[in-house]
């Protein structure tokens, strides 16, 4: 009855760096497709990888603006230790020397592992990402499919 389409990316070049192995184009038409046999449909984005530019932010937020689905999740790259992730945050100087994980998480104001931003211009950037996502679930069913009888 529902189907969760983990997109993360509005930006091709960040889809093939994570190996999501589509483009954005082909997302959102599977996101089409799913509707348009009824299903419901949520979708996962994620923000601040650590090759994240205000471009390709920006690529993310039409992708998001453009989804027709019933609710968007937000959330932002997390990078957890023994991870390949956390591995190439820290070759590439992006950790913290005073990282704990449990003060990082997909929601946390702390998140920033942006080679090409700062922490601050980040946060500033995902945090009208967040406005525009919480207007777009107060939607709902307006971005789902119809109801069935």
């Amino acid at each position: 009855t529902m189907i969760q389409l983990g997109i993360e990316s509005g930006n091709d070049a960040i889809l093939r760096r994570i190996r999501k192995g589509f483009t954005i184009a082909k997302a959102l038409r599977a996101g089409r497709l799913i509707l348009r046999h009824g299903i419901r449909l949520h979708t996962f984005f994620m923000a601040g990888f650590p090759w994240e530019t205000e471009a390709t932010l920006g690529d993310t937020r039409r992708a998001i603006e453009a989804v027709e689905c019933e609710k968007v999740i937000y959330s932002l790259f997390t990078p957890y230790p023994g991870t390949e992730a956390f591995r190439l945050c820290q070759d590439q100087g992006l950790i913290p020397a005073d990282y704990h994980p449990s003060l990082f998480g997909h929601q946390s104001p702390l998140n920033g592992f942006c080679r090409d931003l700062s922490p601050e211009r980040f946060r500033a950037l995902s945090a009208e990402i967040e406005g525009m996502v919480v207007r777009k679930n107060r939607l709902g069913r307006k971005n789902g499919p119809p109801d069935r009888p």
